[in-house]
Parts: C-alpha cells; structure tokens; sequence
C-alpha cells in the first residue's frame, strides 16, 4: 500500500516568512503519522523547503508556471478560472482587485497567472488526495486554491489572529473568516473569559499586529537583506507574485513617506472636540482580504462615508479617523474632500480610539477590530460584513448588509439596562467560545522569533497538538 494511502495527507501554504514556523508544524504532524505536502509560490522558500528535505514530489513550485502563464490568451484565462467560481463566494476579479502586487500588474497578467497556478493546485491536491490545506489569506493565489479545495470536498483552513486578545490565534473558514468551532466551551474557558473581559475593559491594549506596525517614514533593518534579494542576480522577484518588484516598492515607500509629510506639514485633521453626539468611523487599509474580499461591496471607502453621512439626523455627526499605522496612504487630497462633507469632522489619528469608543453613540466599521473592541466595552457598534464577532454587533451584517436598511433611529437610542445586561452575558460566552477555539500565539509573532532564531519550542508543541486535535475531530482517520 502507497504511503499516501496510509497517511493522511496535509497541505501547507507556504507564505514567505511563515514557511519556517510551517515546516515546524509539518515536522510535528508528520511524527503523529500524517503526510505533508506544500504549495509554494515563490522560488527562495522553495529552495529552503528543498534544503530542509522536503522531497520534489510533495511540493508544487507554482513560481516555475509564473512566465509559461503568458501563453494563455484572456479569453482562455478567463474560462479558465470561472470554472472555479461558485455562489455566495466573492469572484475571481475581487480576488485580484484585493491582492496588493497582483493589482499593480496589467490585468491580463492577473487572469493568465491564477489560470495557471489553479489548473496545476486542482490537479495536486487531487493526485496528493490531500484531507486538508493550512495556510494564510494574504494572497489572491491562496485564495484561489480555498475556492478549489471546496469545490473539490477538501478542508480549506486559514489562521489568523483572533485579534482580541491579538496573541491568540485560531482556524478561520476562508472567505467568510468565520473563526471555526470544533471544541465547546469548558469551565476554564468560561473563568478566563470572567476575568479576562473586565482585564480588558480596565486597560485596553491596541492589536499586537497594528502596534508592530512602524511608520512610513520609519527605517526597517530588515530592508538590507531584502534589498539584496530583490536586487541579486538570484532576484526572487522576477518569478515570485508575492514579492513586489523593487522599484515598485521604491515608489510606493516614496509615496506613503511624502505623504506622510505633506500630512505633519499640512494637517486637515481637528482634535476632537470635547461635546457632541457622533458616529465614529475608522477608515481601513486596503487593499487588504477583509476589506476587498469579506467586505468587498463597500471597499470605496469615500463612497461609503458620503452614504453615512446623508443617513445620519441633526443630531449626530460622523467622526472620521485616519488609520494612524497608515498615514499617508491616502493623499492629502483625498482626506480633504471627506473632511468638506457637511457633517463630517477629520479626527486627529493621534487621538485615543479607545476614548472615542467610550463616547460614540455608534461605532461602524466594515471589517475592523475598532467594531469588535467597541462591542466588548458595551458601545453599540455595526459591522457591514458578517465576520467572526459579528454576534456582538448591535444588528447583524448578515440581516442588514446596507446601511440603507439599518434602523438608524433604533441603533442611535441607547441600551436599556437590560439589554446591556444581555450584550454583557453575550460577552463573556463569546470569549469563552473564543478562548476553547484558539490557541497562544500570534503567527507573524512566531515567524519573527524563528527569523532570529529564538523559536519557542513549547509554542510550537502546543499549536501542533492543537492541529491535530482539530484534524481527529473535523477530518478523522478512516
């Protein structure tokens, strides 16, 4: 009998500088008798994968189809790639609208690449009879291949950071990303979640991930070694669709540092001001999954906030507040004509988020955590995509995708006292939830440790036993 008849198999999406931390999980689930194999876009990990044993059978270089991809006509790349589009799932084209380098190519090139790259995923997965794919959802390639194994019966899982709190992560269903929940909440679940809310409430901590995030203008050590790479006569760019070109970096570094600038320079925004009833919104990066893909239907942020703002009675303004890890991404220009809508103030985005919760009649938000800390302080707050904490939100995004269809006047009354009480219970059951599907650890945190080569072994142990448990419980051996 065939080894792949024997073991189940696994597939790892290999994603730049989680590979090492992936591989570790690999070696782990591997000693406990599965199989693993790997999809890998990009020539440099697929060189550290071969280096670190991993056979030429269990792994599939997509980077060598990048080129040969230009042989496909549009017309053919497009009938392609429709073959693997289905209800309720976003397009194609919002795929490639959401990924930040394949956007920058001629369109064209987009369709031609994820034709290539889904014809040789479908046959892999299907000759590897892989059970399952872990990975992330960065890319539009990733995506592409959420989409083929669920045509094809496959589990598809993507981890990601449950955000609150940031150093825990858990296993999403990709496209939704809606955390899955394949344990029930236990009593040390539910002890966690009663003394970690009010923790919490106390003192709020900003996402690891955004608190990581420097400044434009902030130099990154790391950019030596990437320079090198980019530049090399073994230039991982050429091939790579998840590595930008350098000077397409160059450009863009260029662009967020001036804008940047102009912004300290010219400032259009205001301190808010200290009366005054508000909704609060805090703008998005993008482009970016959650707001491109689980959002897609009000990813034109301008548009949206020129809707909100006619919604809104004469009793309330709508506050704007610039992501402060992304100042610059959006030109002076830009800010200046959200900040002259008639009742729209531009907030300082060095002002305290969390104190603005605590003042805001109504927090909105597409996809961001703003709209999930909001929830947890008791604010009433909307999402306009049914994400993992969309429970907590004051209406559902699920019954009220459009905010045509809100019951404005209903979601600005505030709470009666029983129905904080309510949202308070719902609190503590939905950490508790949380908590039982999650496991420690922030992956970018994890990838950066074993770059400097300060893994944490027990870290490692434990997310490993996590996956197996997952695997036993939502794929068991035959």
């Amino acid at each position: 009998m065939s080894e792949q008849a024997e073991r189940q198999t696994i597939a790892f999406l290999s994603n730049q500088t989680l590979t090492p931390v992936q591989k570790m999980l690999a070696d782990r689930l591997e000693q406990q008798g599965y199989r693993c194999v790997w999809l890998v876009p990009g020539r440099r990990w697929d060189r550290w994968l071969a280096e670190h044993g991993v056979p030429d059978t269990h792994r599939l270089a997509l980077h060598a189809l990048t080129e040969s991809s230009k042989q496909l006509s549009l017309a053919s790349a497009k009938r392609i790639a429709r073959q693997w589009e289905q209800e309720n799932r976003p397009p194609i084209a919002a795929l490639l609208r959401m990924d930040r380098l394949m956007r920058d190519r001629p369109a064209q090139r987009g369709w031609q690449i994820l034709a290539a790259y889904g014809q040789a995923i479908e046959k892999f997965l299907k000759e590897q009879n892989v059970v399952a794919c872990f990975g992330e959802q960065t890319w539009a390639w990733e995506m592409l291949t959420a989409l083929i194994a669920r045509q094809q019966g496959r589990g598809c899982y993507f981890y990601s950071t449950v955000r609150i709190p940031s150093e825990r992560w858990g296993l999403f269903e990709p496209i939704t990303h809606q955390l899955i929940h394949w344990r029930t909440a236990g009593e040390a679940d539910r002890a966690w979640a009663d003394g970690f809310l009010p923790a919490w409430r106390a003192r709020p901590v900003k996402p690891f991930y955004a608190a990581s995030h420097p400044s434009a203008l902030t130099f990154r050590r790391y950019w030596w070694d990437e320079l090198s790479r980019r530049f090399g006569p073994n230039s991982d760019a050429r091939s790579d669709i998840t590595v930008r070109p350098p000077l397409a970096a160059l450009k863009d570094r260029l662009r967020l540092a001036w804008n940047a600038a102009r912004l300290r320079l010219f400032s259009p925004f205001e301190p808010a001001p200290a009366e005054g009833r508000f909704v609060l919104f805090c703008l998005h990066h993008a482009p970016e999954a959650s707001i491109d893909v689980f959002g897609a239907p009000h990813s034109d942020q301008a548009h949206l906030l020129r809707r909100l703002s006619r919604l809104l009675p004469a009793t309330h303004e709508l506050w704007v507040k610039e992501h402060p890890d992304w100042l610059g991404d959006r030109s002076p220009a830009w800010l200046r004509a959200i900040a002259a809508l008639p009742n729209v103030r531009l907030i300082d985005p060095a002002a305290s988020t969390f104190a603005l919760l605590q003042r805001a009649d109504l927090v909105v938000s597409i996809t961001g955590t703003v709209g999930y800390e909001a929830a947890l302080m008791g604010r009433p707050a909307v999402g306009l995509a049914p994400l993992f904490f969309d429970p907590l939100m004051r209406v559902s995004a699920a019954d009220f995708p459009d905010p045509l269809l809100w019951p404005m006047t209903r979601l600005l009354t505030p709470p009666t006292e029983a129905a904080a009480q309510r949202h308070e219970a719902e609190c503590r059951d939905f950490l508790a939830r949380l908590h039982a599907n999650s496991f420690d650890g922030f992956p970018d945190r994890l990838a950066r440790q074993t770059q400097e080569g300060r893994e944490n072994a027990a870290d490692i142990d434990t997310i490993a036993l996590g996956l197996q448990a997952f695997l036993q419980s939502a794929h068991p051996r035959a």
